[in-house]
């Protein structure tokens, strides 16, 4: 009960106080009452039954509800016709309250409207306060609207749309800031000229305000990109390339600039004035021949093909136009096709088309421009950091490069000191060797004179034979070292083929470390050769000392009287072969050098040309990934904003479900309660008329105990007269008390049957949505099962049929 009579003053006092600025009804239009008070009478008549006027009752607490609703606040504010409907002046009145926001002006409006006066009053409350605000259309007075006039009420209409639309979507401050930068994009150059001299051109509108003046030269200043002239919101708008041109300059993915027709019959027109002296007059012929379609033709020409294909065109600018204007949301389908082609269009619908879409393109650049801002940052955060670390790693590349060629140069240097060092050794210890030699040749000199005048004759034969197998086994010596030295050759040439190969596979790769394995790799046949050529010389040395006490046995054992001369001879073959082996070596050396340091320069040459390549298909390569990503990127915005819209989309359309399921639940709830209601009141009716009957049984039963009680008391009465005012005393007290009993005892059984009602509807509501729930959750595991039955099904028979 005391909920009850909360709701009904708070929804009391939140009408009084307009906690709602539509102020919707309070009571359903059919209801049979229509006053906070009358419900509560209602409600006590029903429920109640013995407290009478609870209103009385409540005004003591101070809880006094006031509200009536009148027939003012039931009217249905739908306008279906213009020419009927503005004439009783309250659907008016009401527009003018919700733009102006004084919701006083209801109060001052007569109703029931049953003669023109009260219209002309009515009319004239709305314009009166419409003249506090704006400055109404010439010749517009109540009569005219209370009459149905349909020009001045549309030129009202349209003042107020003008007044409260669209100079309030019109941002001036946003629009001049846009111009400007306009202005200094560059201009179409083969329209430049064409652009400045229609620009010049002035222009009437039928509603004058800087907000309009500034929204024509924000379309002059996008079409002049495109090389086309907007001259005023009416002929330049007819053929819908301006409208086509707004959307691609904000939007290009929506409706792209190849789409765009410019062949329509406002270019052909202009095309025939521009040849024309009387530019005026033959422009208004024109119109007038293109508007009316009253160009002739011969019997045999039939259709002209021309005026054909420019509408077409025209029809197609503007069925894109309605493609994209769709996918932006928020613009009222105002540029209709059939009004628009091949005539002059409504100046005023052109504008408020105009400045919703400019509105709707001034938002969206503001997301767009944002868009371009930051990922604009972000690229050049990421190109600095990028250049900074590749510039780190070139710095690291660069002096790991150069200090593994300083170390090169280092041990280069190294090894021709070295190599000089050991030179001058040899020279030096060939030296001591050869005067050591030379003494002990003249000791062996005599000894051999000696020996062979001893064995001259008799070891002859001996040391022929012994001579020639030592000549076989030289000559064989010397073609096993032969062979020996060209395959080292042949080593040697392999080697370095496969160290060419090494060295271009290191150039073409970028990696640091493999190229520096390419050097260890190079370093390790380098220092093999070297010591190839150290042990090659250990070998000579070896073979010349073989060589040397081979001649000095055989000077020895020899017995011919030309010994001495052998040996001399021998000697200084020895000598001369060594000097030449000497300058050979360092011709092969030098040559060597030489044909190293220009194969060193070709490398060198081809190794820059071919990082200056690789430099450049690196530069390509680097601008492909880059506007790769920045596709990749525009197309993920794009992508996000139709998301977003989808998502908002989609949570409008979710929050009008739940309100429908909400009312809907409302509604049922409303006619259940109803029924209950009815139950209620028939059980009531029936436990009124039990309790009737109990109470007069129990009342009966009473009366005869009463009776039987006045019997004993007059007994007493007459036994004992001495307490008789005692014992009618105790007893009016008694029966006092039992009658203050039984009327708590009622007033107790009335309230527990009124809190069980209430109680029983708010358990059903409970145990209703309870039931909702579990039949949703019920069903949804039905669906389920039997679509994963169906799955089951299709998956196990692919190609045949089944019946369920």
């Amino acid at each position: 009960l005391r909920k009850f009579l909360q709701l009904i003053y708070f929804l009391d006092r939140a009408k009084l106080t307009r906690l709602v600025d539509h102020d919707p009804c309070l009571f359903c239009v059919d209801a049979e009452i229509k006053s906070s008070r009358g419900m509560l009478l209602e409600f006590s008549r029903q429920v109640l039954s013995g407290e009478g006027d609870i209103t009385r009752h409540l005004g003591y607490l101070g809880y006094t509800v006031t509200y009536e609703q009148s027939a003012l606040q039931e009217i249905d504010y739908k306008v279906n016709n213009l020419a009927t409907d503005l004439r009783d002046g309250i659907r008016l009145t009401r527009l003018v309250e919700i733009l102006t926001g004084n919701w006083n002006l209801s109060s001052q409006l007569r109703m029931p409207i049953v003669s023109k006066a009260q219209k002309l009053h009515n009319v004239s409350v709305a314009l009166k306060e419409l003249t506090h605000h704006l400055k109404l259309p010439s010749g517009v007075t109540a009569h005219h609207i209370a009459e149905g006039h349909r020009e001045k009420s549309l030129a009202l209409l349209w003042a107020i749309i003008f007044h409260f639309k669209v100079n309030f979507m019109v941002n001036e401050c946003e629009l001049l800031e846009e111009v400007e930068y306009l202005k200094k994009l560059p201009c179409h150059p083969s329209h430049s000229s064409g652009c400045s001299a229609r620009h010049s051109m002035g222009t009437d509108m039928f509603f004058q305000s800087t907000s309009l003046a500034m929204l024509l030269q924000w379309c002059r200043a996008v079409c002049r990109i495109y090389g086309v002239a907007v001259d005023n919101f009416t002929s330049s708008f007819s053929d819908g390339r301006v409208l086509c041109l707004l959307v691609h300059y904000y939007h290009p993915s929506l409706l792209p600039l190849e789409k765009i027709s410019y062949e329509t019959t406002f270019t052909q027109s202009v095309e025939k004035l521009a040849k024309e002296e009387n530019c005026d007059n033959q422009w208004e012929e024109e119109l007038g021949v293109l508007g009316h379609f009253t160009v002739t033709f011969s019997p045999t020409t039939g259709i002209d093909k021309q005026l054909q294909r420019l509408l077409k065109n025209e029809k197609s600018n503007f069925k894109m136009l309605s493609e994209a204007v769709k996918h932006l949301g928020g613009i009222p389908p105002l540029a209709v096709s059939a009004d628009m082609m091949n005539t002059l269009p409504d100046e005023k619908v052109v504008i408020a088309y105009v400045a919703y879409l400019c509105n709707c393109l001034l938002v969206l650049r503001n997301e767009t421009r944002a868009a371009r801002i930051l990922q604009t940052a972000w690229r050049q955060y990421i190109s600095r950091k990028y250049s900074k670390s590749q510039k780190e790693r070139m710095t690291k590349a660069a002096v790991v490069i150069q200090s593994h060629w300083k170390g090169f140069v280092a041990r280069q240097h190294f090894l021709r000191t070295k190599q000089a060092a050991i030179f001058i050794k040899q020279k030096w210890l060939g030296k001591n060797s050869a005067l050591q030699a030379k003494s002990i040749f003249l000791v062996q000199k005599q000894a051999a004179i000696l020996i062979q005048a001893r064995y001259k004759g008799y070891k002859a034969r001996y040391q022929f034979r012994k001579m020639k197998s030592a000549a076989h086994k030289i000559q064989q010596v010397y073609s096993d070292w032969l062979a020996r030295k060209t395959a080292t050759e042949k080593k040697i040439y392999n080697a370095a083929l496969k160290i060419w190969s090494w060295y271009k596979m290191i150039v073409q790769r970028r990696e640091y470390v493999k190229f520096r394995n390419a050097v260890h790799f190079i370093q390790s046949r380098v220092t093999a050769k070297l010591l190839s050529k150290k042990e090659m010389i250990l070998f000579q040395k070896k073979r010349s000392a073989c060589i040397m006490i081979q001649s000095h046995i055989r000077e020895w054992l020899t017995t011919r009287a030309n010994a001495a001369i052998t040996i001399q001879s021998t000697w200084k073959q020895f000598r001369l072969r060594k000097a030449f082996l000497i300058l050979r070596k360092a011709a092969v050396k030098i040559q060597q050098n030489y044909r190293s340091f220009k194969k060193g320069k070709a490398v060198r040459k081809s190794f820059i040309e071919k990082k200056y390549a690789c430099i450049v298909i690196q530069a390509a390569f680097r601008g492909y990934l880059t506007r790769r990503r920045h596709s990749a990127e525009q197309k993920a915005a794009t992508c996000i904003q139709a998301v977003f819209r989808g998502h908002h989309s989609y949570y409008q359309y979710k929050r009008l479900k739940e309100a429908t399921i909400c009312m809907q639940s409302r509604w049922r709830a409303q006619s259940m309660m109803k029924l209950e209601r009815e139950k209620f009141t028939l059980l009531k009716k029936v436990t009124i008329l039990i309790q009737s009957h109990v109470r007069g049984y129990l009342a009966r039963i009473a009366i005869s105990k009463q009776q039987q009680s006045a019997v004993v008391i007059q007994r007493c009465y007459r036994r004992y007269l001495e307490t008789r005012i005692r014992a009618s005393t105790v007893i009016q007290a008694a029966y006092r008390g039992w009658v203050k009993r039984r009327q708590y005892q009622l007033t107790g059984n009335a309230a527990s049957t009124i809190q069980a009602a209430f109680r029983s509807r708010r358990q059903y509501l409970t145990q209703l949505s309870a039931a909702t729930t579990i039949q949703a959750a019920l069903r949804g595991y039905i669906a389920k099962r039997q679509y994963l039955t169906q799955r089951l099904l299709e998956a196990t028979l692919p190609g045949g049929s089944y019946s369920t």
